[in-house]
């Protein structure tokens, strides 16, 4: 849906400055970084830098990128043998922090293990034994340390994640920026960049990491950055003051096998204060496009263009006061609508209290849900009861061609609650028919005409219906002030490398280039291999609603969740959580919208 645009996301043209130090390939980085000392401003000469671990900065260190500097978390095979048809290749001894394997996506095999391989640069996905190798997947076998392929390599490029982030780092005052970032095997809930306070990332291009693109802290600045197609998640953090401006987020989730109905998508948030997300393209997220999750106050969405998730296109569940204005929502949620579902709508508000959306165009059509307030059972947090109270939605255009999707307000626990908790709808402008019963207003399973409910509940009052449509494309032109949606730029930068030539037959070495084929070295172990599942406590249930996509955030240690209870007629939260505050990100547990019905606790 993207159009024509001059906006710049991701690495731009910069002039070295005075007094930078220089960062060759392959150099000692870490060596030269601590003999600096904070403060120190480092320069990335073009080329690909592959790392076997992470880049600690100093407090007040800058890096910066020359055109064309690839941070690169992978080491590339060239030694393969055919086995049976499949393709091996030994050393592969790297072994990562594998976090939350319990929350693995419906038919995902290893969902959290964040051992990656690609194939000229797109992921493969992992089985569970060798009888299940195919096209397009891997099967590691930890014990062997062998890695088998269902691809022939001959004539393409095979990468090991090795690294488990490019910047890892506690000290503040950090900048990144101007730099391609790929292939590392960040950790679920954890980042390729993973910030302290006070950072600012920005003109990046993140790509192809296992867990998180850019994970911050307090004061920090995440802007014009490219993110894409990361495994789990492309944005997250926790604190007070954290701003999100101007970035495209696209195309992240799904392929880590973790389940974005607990956390996954564009990005989310835990724990935050002051948070100001504007002016972001969030696009074909698999999970929401923009997702604040348990205990954020004084959040802010503004002219933010969302369109095209999995789930949600802007949620703030088991949170408290927030403002959601002037953002353009259209097409979130498709994986989640069904009929009577609340869930997957292109603004929700989930168990939450004193939220202000207005001045928004959203586009429902095609079975979409609009804006729906949903109550559950979510107990309570630092700032109180997790109630949906106090909400007031004005002065929005809401378009609806078609379709059986909803807006209004849900619940499926405390239906009085909700009623009579001061959430008003009102001075909305819909460009709908109204004849149809695309209006909810308690715990109904079908909704009303649109006089019926206004009627009913007293709701939108001020409010106006016109069967004329507009035409929503010019939405998308419009927005950032006329510059339009940015097309996207395409995929992260490649590695140069030679790549192999193999020749048929079974346990028979495949033939390498004209250079010696080196056998690939250890790769250095990034984490324990400990398992680490979901708090108990965060995974609790959730009342009816299947909430696709609950999950909670965090940085640090993970604090119980919210969870999904069931309760007799109503739909399970899909993305319940708990969160954490400092390493981790959210955990969402019954946060957020469930896409199916599940009872099981989540995250």
């Amino acid at each position: 849906m993207a159009v024509a645009s001059n906006d710049v996301f991701g690495p731009s043209a910069i002039t070295k400055p005075s007094g930078a130090i220089d960062l060759p390939v392959g150099a000692n980085y870490q060596q030269i970084i601590d003999d600096a000392g904070p403060g120190a401003t480092f320069w990335f000469a073009g080329g690909v830098h592959n790392l076997t671990t992470p880049i600690v900065p100093l407090a007040g260190q800058t890096f910066l990128g020359a055109p064309g500097a690839v941070l690169d978390g992978s080491r590339t095979l060239t030694s393969f043998t055919e086995q049976n048809g499949l393709y091996v290749a030994g050393g592969q001894t790297q072994e990562g922090m594998r976090n939350d394997t319990a929350v693995t996506a419906p038919g995902a095999a290893r969902g959290g293990y964040p051992e990656t391989f690609f194939l000229d640069g797109k992921p493969l996905t992992p089985v569970a034994s060798t009888a299940d190798v195919k096209s397009g997947t891997f099967y590691l076998d930890y014990d062997t340390k062998q890695v088998y392929l269902g691809d022939n390599p001959a004539g393409h490029t095979v990468q090991a994640g090795i690294a488990s982030a490019a910047f890892a780092s506690t000290a503040a005052n950090v900048t990144i920026s101007n730099l391609t970032i790929q292939h590392f095997d960040s950790p679920v809930q954890q980042g390729a960049i993973q910030g302290g306070q006070n950072w600012t990332v920005e003109n990046n291009e993140v790509a192809s990491n296992f867990g998180v693109g850019i994970k911050v802290q307090d004061g920090s600045t995440i802007k014009d950055n490219y993110v894409h197609d990361n495994g789990e998640m492309g944005l997250g953090g926790s604190g007070a003051n954290i701003t999100v401006d101007h970035n495209d987020i696209a195309s992240n989730g799904g392929w880590a096998g973790i389940d974005p109905n607990w956390e996954g998508g564009g990005e989310k948030f835990s724990q935050t204060s002051n948070l100001l997300v504007e002016n972001n393209y969030s696009h074909d997220n698999h999970g929401p496009g923009l997702w604040t999750d348990i205990d954020n106050i004084n959040t802010t969405y503004s002219g933010n263009l969302v369109v095209d998730n999995d789930g949600a296109g802007i949620t703030h569940e088991i949170s408290y006061a927030a403002k959601i204005t002037g953002n353009t929502v259209e097409g979130n949620g498709a994986t989640l609508k069904g009929e009577g579902s609340p869930w997957g709508a292109q603004i929700q508000i989930q168990n939450s209290q004193n939220v202000e959306v207005s001045d928004n165009k959203v586009d429902m059509s095609g079975g979409l849900n609009g804006i729906m307030l949903i109550q559950q059972d979510r107990g309570s947090g630092a700032y109180g009861e997790h109630t949906t109270t106090n909400n007031s939605v004005h002065d929005n255009t809401i378009v609806n061609s078609s379709g059986s999707g909803m807006t209004g307000g849900f619940a499926d626990y405390d239906k009085q609650g909700l009623l009579d908790g001061s959430n008003s709808f009102a001075n909305n402008t819909y460009n709908a028919s109204g004849t149809t019963d695309n209006w909810r207003w308690g715990d109904e399973t079908v909704g009303d005409t649109f006089a019926q409910y206004q009627k009913d509940s007293g709701q939108d009052q001020g409010s106006t219906i016109s069967p004329i449509l507009p035409n929503t494309a010019t939405w998308l032109s419009d927005w950032n002030g006329g510059a339009g949606a940015p097309t996207d730029p395409g995929t992260a930068a490649s590695t140069p490398v030679v790549t192999t030539t193999p020749t048929s037959g079974t346990s028979t070495p495949l033939a390498s280039d004209p250079q010696p084929v080196l056998q690939d070295p250890p790769a250095t172990s990034t984490g324990t291999t400990t398992t680490t599942a979901p708090d108990a406590a965060s995974g609790g249930g959730t009342p009816p609603l299947i909430d696709p996509n609950q999950g909670s955030t965090s940085s640090g240690t993970e604090t119980a969740g919210s969870g999904d209870q069931t309760s007799d007629g109503g739909a399970t939260d899909p993305s319940d959580g708990t969160g954490a505050t400092g390493g981790a990100i959210h955990h969402h547990g019954h946060h957020g919208h469930h896409w199916a019905v599940h009872v099981a606790a989540q995250g």
